[in-house]
C-alpha cells in the first residue's frame, strides 16, 4: 500500500498533526484489538504490527504534548528563553600544517585579517545543518583562532564567530573578554508573548495607543528582535514601520479602522460626483429590453472604471484607491461575511466565474516532461534566448447587421453590473463570421526553471475569421513583424540568436506538418537566428500552454459584448445570405473582388472595437499591445525568403506542396523534427552555404556547447530522466505512450450505438485535427441542411480528435455520432471503404495519405484477395503490411 495516499503527488495540502486526532486513532486501533478474529493465531502478526503502531503513535502523541507544554511555558515566560549564562562556549584551536580545501577560503580571509577582529562564519559554513555540523567541528586553520558559539534554540540554530590570535605567549585576556562583550552586545535577543503582552497592557488603557504603536515601541526601548505573533500582524507592523521610515510627523498616526467604512472627503467629491454621472449615462445608453433583463457592461474591471473616471476629470484631480471605490459598491453575495465591508453607496456589483474543461491524452504526461525539459534550456540559455507562447483564442462570434451575436462571456464572468441587473445578451448559433485574437506572450525567462514563466509582455492581434484566418505563415508573418519592432536593435535580425516557441499545437502550430516547418524557416531566415525551438502541447492538454492562463485577461475585455458588422451593399448583402458556411462564403469572395472588399471593411467596425478594449487591458502591470493582422503583400514578402536557398524554388502560398531539393536538404542537414517539437540551428560545416555567410551570433565556446533540446527517456526504472543527463546526447521519441500503438478498450458508448457504426449507417466523415484522418460519421437516417452545417462548423472549427465524441453535448450527442474505441494511431476504419450510403476517394488505411500507390505487389494480391485495403507509398517504404481480407478460392 505504499503511495496510497501520497498527498504530494496529490498536489494536495499536508494536514497538520494534532494531539488529539492521535488520541482517537489510538483508541480506534485499541478497539480494533478487542475484536475477537484478531485474536487468532493467523492474524499473530497483524495483532502484533498494530501493537507496536500504537506504542509508537502513544510516544509520538506524548512528545507533541511535551512539546505543546514547553511552547506554552516559554510564551508565558517573564524573562527571555535564551540568555548568557550557559547557552555559549569558547575554545581556542591551535594551527596544523596543511589546511584542507573546503577551509582555504576561510584561512585566506583569516590571514589578512588584523588580530581580535571578530568575523562570522555565516558566509563560509554549508547550508545543510549535518554538513555544518561537521564543517564546525573539524575546523582547522594555519593560524590559531578562538571560536565562539552561541546558542539561538528553535530554527536559528548556532552563532559561530572566529578570531585570530597571536602566538601564546603574547595572548591577552581582557582582550579576548572585551571581544566576546562585543558579541554579545549584537546578539539577537528576543521576548517572550508574555513580556510583550505585559508592556502592551500595561500602557494600552492609560495612553488609547493602537497595539502597532505599542509594539514598535517595545522592540525600540527593549531591543529585542522583532516577533510577529500572526501574519496579519506582520502585515500591520511592516505598514507601521514603512510610515515612520517615510515621515517624520508622528501626528500623522492614525487607525484608518475606527473610520469605518471611511466617510466621504473633499478632495473625493467631484470624483464620486463624475462617477455618479457615468453610471447614469451607462444605464441609459445601454438598456436595450423592455423588461428587467437589462445589461452592457460599464467597464472592464474597477481599476479600468478608475481610470476612466479619471480621463474625464481635469488633470491633477484626486481620486480613491481601487479597494475603497470597490467597497463603495454593493457586495456579489449579500450572505458573505466579507458583505459588511460593503458600503452599498452605489448599486454595482462584482463577479468573477473560473470554469476548466480537461481531456486527458495518452502523451500528456511525455509532453508535461518536455515543457519541462524546454524550460530548463531557457534558462540556460537565458542570457541569449527569448522565450514566446502563442495561441488563438475561441472565434468571438459576429453577427450579422442588426442580429449581433453574443461572445459567450456572461452573467458571472467577471464585470460591472447594476445591482438588481441581471447580465443577459442575446445568443444564436446562426453566423458565420467571426473575429480571431492570436496571442503571443513573450515570457521573461527566470534563472531558475521552477520560477513562474507567467510574467512577460502581452501582444494580440485581432483578425477576421473569413478572410484572415489563422495559418502557419500568417502567424510567422506577424511574429517576424513583431520581434523586428520590439525586439531587435537593427530593426531585422532578433537581439537574441535563440528563439523559443511554445503553443497548443493546433493546426496552424502542428510541428509535423510540411507548411508548419518550412514558416519556422523562414523566421529562422528572416531573424537571423542561431537556433529555433518550435514546441507543442499535447492533443486537448493547451490548458499546458502558459499563453492559455492569458485568456481569461482577454475575457474581461470581452464580457457582456455583442458583436454585429456593417451592412454592405444591397447586392453583397444578398449574395451573402445563400453563403451558409466559411467554405462558399470564401468561394463567392474569389469571384467577386468588391464582395471581398464590402464584407472586409464591413467588420473594420467590430475589428476596432475589441482593439480598443484589449488595449485598456493590462498583464502584470503592463498594458497589453495591440498589433495589426499581416497583409497577403508582407505574407508574400516574407516567402520570397525561400530563394536565400534555393534561387529557382517557385513561391507561392501553399507551402504544403513546396518541391525543393535544396531546402529539403537543408532541413534534413539542420533540424531535427519529431511528433511534438521541431528544432533547426545553424552549423559549423565550410560547405554550407547559408552558415558560411550568416555565421552564428553566438559566441564560439556558447554555440559549440548548444545542442537540440532531448527527447524524454526513461531509465531503467521507468522514470524520466534529467535534462542535464540528456542533453548533448543522442535522444528519440520511442517511448512516447502513442507511439506504442497499444489497443483501445471498446468504450461503453460504442457498445450502446453499435447498431448505428455499421456501413449502411455511413453519413460522411470529419478529419482529426491531431492526425488527418478521416473518421466516419454515423446517423441513424440521412443529414438534414441543418445538420450538415452543424458538421460543417466542427470541422471549420478544427474541434474533432480521434476517440472524442463529435458532439459532446446538446441536441446531436446521440444522433451523428463517430467511433469512440479508437485513437490517432489507429487505421482508417472499414466503414470508410464499404459504406453503401457513400462512396468516398481511396486514402491510406494506415495514415489517411490520398496518394494511394498502385504498384505490382497490390496488384498482385487484388489478384488473390477480394479486398485490398490502400496504401501509400510513404507506408510501403516504412515496412507496414498491405492490409487484405477475403481470399479468392481458385480451382486446380
Amino acid at each position: 500500500m505504499c503511495g496510497f495516499r501520497d498527498l504530494k503527488l496529490q498536489h494536495k495540502k499536508i494536514p497538520q498533526v494534532v494531539v488529539s486526532d492521535l488520541r482517537e486513532n489510538v483508541e480506534n486501533l485499541s478497539s480494533l484489538l478487542t475484536i475477537p478474529w484478531t485474536m487468532n493465531p493467523r492474524f499473530k502478526e497483524f495483532y502484533s504490527s498494530v501493537e507496536d503502531l500504537i506504542s509508537y503513535v502513544k510516544k509520538y502523541e506524548e512528545y507533541l504534548h511535551n512539546c505543546n507544554k514547553k511552547m506554552k511555558e516559554n510564551h508565558n515566560s517573564p524573562a527571555p528563553v535564551r540568555d548568557f549564562k550557559d547557552n555559549w562556549i569558547l575554545r581556542v584551536v591551535e594551527p596544523v600544517g596543511k589546511v584542507t580545501l573546503e577551509y582555504g577560503a576561510l584561512d585566506l580571509f583569516l590571514k589578512n585579517m588584523a588580530e581580535y577582529q571578530p568575523i562570522d562564519l555565516i558566509d563560509f559554513e554549508p547550508n545543510d545543518k549535518e554538513a555544518r555540523r561537521k564543517w564546525i567541528t573539524h575546523l582547522r586553520l594555519s593560524n590559531s583562532f578562538a571560536l565562539f558559539s552561541f546558542q539561538h534554540g528553535n530554527y536559528l540554530g548556532n552563532m559561530n564567530v572566529v578570531w585570530k590570535l597571536p602566538d601564546p605567549t603574547e595572548r591577552d585576556t581582557v582582550r579576548q573578554v572585551q571581544v566576546v562583550n562585543e558579541i554579545k552586545q549584537n546578539i539577537m535577543k528576543f521576548s517572550t508573548r508574555k513580556m510583550q503582552k505585559d508592556f502592551i497592557d500595561r500602557y494600552k488603557a492609560c495612553t488609547g495607543l493602537q497595539p502597532v504603536i505599542l509594539r514598535n515601541m517595545y522592540m525600540y526601548l527593549t531591543e529585542f528582535e522583532y516577533q510577529a505573533n500572526s501574519a496579519n500582524a506582520a502585515e500591520v507592523d511592516e505598514r507601521f514601520m514603512k510610515f515612520l521610515l517615510e515621515s517624520e510627523d508622528s501626528d500623522l498616526i492614525f487607525d484608518m479602522r475606527k473610520n469605518n467604512g471611511r466617510p466621504a472627503e473633499e478632495k473625493f467629491k467631484l470624483f464620486w460626483k463624475e462617477l455618479n454621472k457615468y453610471l447614469d449615462e451607462k444605464a441609459a445608453v445601454h438598456e436595450r429590453r423592455s423588461n428587467d433583463k437589462l445589461y452592457l457592461p460599464f467597464a472592464i474591471s474597477v481599476e479600468d472604471m478608475r481610470r476612466q473616471i479619471l480621463e474625464r476629470l481635469p488633470e491633477g484631480s484626486e481620486a480613491p484607491s481601487v479597494s475603497w471605490l470597490k467597497l463603495n459598491f454593493s457586495p456579489g453575495n449579500m450572505y458573505n461575511t466579507t458583505a459588511k465591508n460593503y458600503t452599498g453607496q452605489y448599486n454595482v456589483r462584482f463577479a468573477v466565474q473560473q470554469r476548466l474543461v480537461r481531456v486527458q491524452h495518452l502523451d500528456s504526461h511525455y509532453c508535461a516532461v518536455l515543457f519541462s525539459m524546454l524550460k530548463e534550456f531557457a534558462c540556460q540559455m537565458r542570457e541569449y534566448s527569448s522565450f514566446q507562447c502563442m495561441d488563438d483564442k475561441a472565434i468571438i462570434p459576429l453577427g450579422e447587421p442588426g442580429h449581433p451575436v453574443s461572445t459567450g462571456v456572461r452573467a458571472h464572468h467577471g464585470g460591472l453590473v447594476g445591482g438588481c441587473m441581471k447580465v443577459v445578451a442575446l445568443d444564436h448559433d446562426f453566423h458565420v463570421g467571426g473575429i480571431i485574437p492570436s496571442v503571443c506572450f513573450m515570457n521573461d525567462i527566470p534563472e531558475n526553471p521552477k520560477d513562474s514563466f507567467y510574467n512577460g509582455l502581452l501582444y494580440v492581434t485581432v483578425k477576421d475569421k473569413v478572410f484572415q484566418a489563422s495559418s502557419p505563415l500568417r502567424h510567422s508573418t506577424e511574429n517576424v513583424s513583431m520581434m523586428r519592432k520590439c525586439y531587435s536593435d537593427d530593426d531585422v535580425n532578433l537581439r537574441t540568436p535563440v528563439l523559443i516557441r511554445y503553443t497548443d499545437g493546433g493546426p496552424d502550430h502542428r510541428t509535423t506538418y510540411k507548411s508548419v516547418k518550412i514558416c519556422a524557416l523562414l523566421e529562422f531566415i528572416a531573424l537571423d537566428l542561431d537556433m529555433m525551438v518550435c514546441a507543442r502541447t499535447a492533443p486537448c492538454g493547451s490548458y499546458a500552454n502558459p499563453a492559455e492562463r492569458t485568456m481569461s485577461l482577454l475575457n474581461l475585455a470581452l464580457q457582456n459584448v455583442a458583436l454585429e458588422r456593417a451592412a454592405m451593399s444591397p447586392d453583397c448583402e444578398m449574395q451573402v445570405k445563400s453563403a451558409c458556411s466559411l467554405k462558399k462564403l470564401r468561394n463567392l469572395a474569389s469571384q467577386n473582388r468588391r464582395l471581398k472588399e464590402e464584407y472586409t471593411q464591413a467588420v473594420g467596425a467590430s475589428l476596432d472595437i475589441l482593439k480598443q478594449r484589449f488595449k485598456r487591458l493590462r498583464w502584470k502591470g503592463e498594458n497589453v499591445c495591440v498589433q495589426e493582422a499581416a497583409s497577403p503583400e508582407e505574407m508574400n514578402a516574407l516567402v520570397e525568403l525561400l530563394k536565400v536557398l534555393d534561387e529557382n524554388i517557385q513561391c507561392n502560398a501553399n507551402l504544403s506542396n513546396l518541391q525543393s531539393k535544396a531546402i529539403d536538404a537543408f532541413l534534413e542537414s539542420h533540424s531535427r523534427s519529431r511528433q511534438y517539437i521541431f528544432q533547426i540551428k545553424k552549423c559549423l560545416a565550410d560547405n554550407c552555404g547559408y552558415c558560411v555567410l550568416n555565421p552564428p551570433r553566438l559566441p564560439e565556446d556558447v554555440f559549440r556547447s548548444l545542442h537540440f533540446v532531448p527527447d524524454p527517456t526513461k531509465d531503467e526504472n521507468g522514470q524520466y530522466k534529467c535534462f542535464k543527463d540528456l542533453y548533448g546526447t543522442e535522444t528519440n521519441d520511442k517511448e512516447r505512450p502513442s507511439l506504442q500503438g497499444k489497443p483501445v478498450d471498446s468504450s461503453e458508448r460504442d457498445k450502446k450505438f453499435k447498431a448505428v457504426l455499421v456501413g449502411t449507417k455511413v453519413r460522411g466523415f470529419v478529419l482529426c485535427t491531431e492526425c488527418g484522418k478521416r473518421r466516419v460519421i454515423y446517423a441513424v437516417r440521412k443529414l438534414n441542411r441543418a445538420e450538415e452545417r452543424a458538421v460543417e462548423r466542427v470541422q471549420e472549427e478544427l474541434l474533432y480528435l480521434c476517440g472524442n465524441p463529435l458532439f459532446p453535448g446538446g441536441q446531436y450527442q446521440d444522433l451523428i455520432i463517430c467511433r469512440q474505441n479508437i485513437n490517432c494511431s489507429s487505421p482508417i476504419e472499414t466503414q470508410y471503404y464499404a459504406g453503401s450510403t457513400q462512396i468516398f476517394d481511396a486514402v491510406c488505411y494506415h495514415c489517411g495519405d490520398m496518394d494511394v500507390a498502385n504498384c505490382d505487389e497490390v496488384r498482385r494480391l487484388q489478384e488473390d484477395y477480394a479486398i485490398v485495403r490502400p496504401i501509400c507509398q510513404a507506408c510501403l517504404r516504412a515496412g507496414k503490411q498491405i492490409s487484405t481480407r477475403n481470399a479468392k478460392k481458385r480451382r486446380n
